[in-house]
């Protein structure tokens, strides 16, 4: 906390390429958002805080080529009792034609669930809270018969190919 500017010897090579300065500062009681505040939304009893704010450079033209995210995870746990977990699984993935060509506008849904999301322009679709386990999603389009197909969640593959 007594810099700053953080040295480059503390810092990571991949940050320092920049050769732009990191800024450090702890917020003054005017600046910082009220702590009584942070506390009282993460549902705590008060405690002593402090603000430290570090302010690097991102570039913005960086890429990353990495495979698609097709299921998520949240596990949600209430620090009052200590034990109660709450745990969320979404899944993603395309719906394709036997051509290959998504379709858009397709419904998908899981069994059992009553939420319901339409494909996007590339076949996309995501539906949250699916749980873990065999789920079968079932795919409508208009004028043409429901598709079903069986999936154990998690997998590394939502692809759906329909009549």
């Amino acid at each position: 906390m007594k810099y700053p500017t953080l040295p480059e010897s503390l810092l990571p090579e991949s940050v320092t390429s920049y050769g732009l300065p990191i800024a450090a500062k702890v917020l003054k009681h005017d600046d910082a958002p009220r702590a009584l505040d942070i506390w009282g939304a993460l549902e705590s009893p008060p405690r002593p805080a402090l603000i430290y704010v570090v302010t690097l450079p991102v570039d913005l033209d960086l890429t990353f080529t990495a495979p698609l995210v097709l299921t998520r995870t949240a596990r949600y746990a209430r620090l009052r009792d200590g034990v109660s977990v709450e745990q969320g699984i979404h899944i993603g993935g395309k719906v394709r034609d036997r051509k290959g060509r998504p379709l858009v506008g397709a419904r998908v849904s899981a069994d059992g669930r009553t939420f319901e999301t339409t494909t996007g322009s590339e076949g996309e679709f995501v539906l949250p809270d699916v749980g873990a386990g065999p789920v079968t999603l079932r795919v409508v389009r208009e004028g043409r018969p429901e598709n079903r197909v069986t999936f154990d969640i998690p997998s590394d593959q939502y692809e759906i190919v329909v009549d």
